[in-house]
């Protein structure tokens, strides 16, 4: 299993900068064919203005046009200079508003993967969605990687946290994760559970209701334990190293206390099963609030959007 085609968001930021290198380094370890596309809003020519202003509408679209150009050329010029890197480079500028143009460009070009930098903050008290990442996370069929700037990446993902809730994109996360991973890396899978609050007493407990409880916890964490070991084992691989971890904690709260505790990490692979569709304006998955507060890059995994096996006769295109 491997990914064919990446592409990654330009708009020319610092940012995306730290896309491009960190889509690069996926690119030449997986062998994909990596797209830089930009997507700029051009508008058309406006009906029904004054004969009176025709001149000043006419300079104003001669203007867009210079940037559109301009566009054109700073992106050719990134792929030239990312080019003869053992990656397959090409670039796209489109018409749109970036996060619809994004997803509709992944999709139209069979993209297994997008790749972005985010302008978003981060910190609890940012509640609503505001940054075409987020959006892009959010909406796109794709698995999508919101790429952020970390001092600790040197070229390519030597630490890598895997969150996990053994559902049924346990699997395609891990499958992701060594996909991406640098040879000898390590991948630590986290599975965060708590109690329900209905099993603790709402008296003071007694000594017998201590022990029911400590019971349930044992048993749970004696699953876990076991669910986690045979997810490692399937995945078992000789190029990466892949330990199991579990932390009693409602999940979107473990995963940010376990990355500010083992710092190093390089990435974060989620999976999402969260809803898609415009009506959705609050956070509510556990991926998309890792994405917001992760200090380092996150790695998204869409249920149901399986990496694709190459055809031996797509070998070396």
């Amino acid at each position: 299993m491997r990914l064919n085609k990446i592409v990654v968001a330009v708009d020319f930021s610092d940012e995306s900068e730290f896309a491009i290198q960190q889509a690069l380094e996926i690119a030449r370890h997986t062998g994909a064919h990596l797209t830089l596309l930009h997507v700029g809003a051009v508008p058309d020519h406006p009906i029904g203005v004054p004969a009176t202003m025709h001149t000043t509408v006419a300079e104003y679209l001669r203007l867009v046009e210079e940037d559109l150009a301009r566009d054109r050329k700073r992106l050719e010029q990134i792929r030239e200079r990312i080019s003869g890197q053992g990656v397959e480079v090409s670039q796209v500028v489109i018409d749109g508003i970036p996060d619809q143009g994004i997803r509709s460009a992944a999709d139209e070009m069979g993209a297994d993967m997008i790749v972005m930098g985010t302008h978003g903050r981060t910190g609890l008290k940012r509640f609503f969605l505001g940054s075409v990442a987020e959006r892009v996370v959010r909406l796109s069929k794709k698995h999508v990687m919101v790429a952020r700037p970390a001092e600790q990446f040197k070229g390519g993902f030597h630490r890598i946290l895997v969150t996990t809730d053994f559902a049924e994109v346990a699997d395609p996360v891990l499958d992701m994760a060594a996909a991406v991973a640098s040879s000898g890396a390590e991948i630590d899978v986290l599975h965060c559970w708590h109690l329900p609050p209905m099993s603790y007493p709402y008296y003071a407990p007694t000594k017998s209701a201590r022990d029911v409880v400590n019971s349930l916890r044992d048993v749970i964490a004696d699953g876990t334990t076991k669910m986690g070991n045979e997810l490692v084992e399937r995945h078992r691989s000789k190029d990466v190293k892949i330990e199991f971890h579990q932390l009693e904690q409602a999940p979107a709260q473990g995963i940010q206390r376990w990355i500010e505790d083992h710092e190093g990490y390089d990435l974060v692979v989620t999976g999402s099963h969260g809803r898609r569709g415009a009506a959705r304006l609050l956070l509510g998955s556990v991926a998309e609030f890792t994405v917001r507060h992760s200090p380092t890059s996150v790695l998204v995994v869409h249920a149901g959007t399986q990496l694709r096996a190459v055809d031996s006769s797509e070998q070396g295109k």
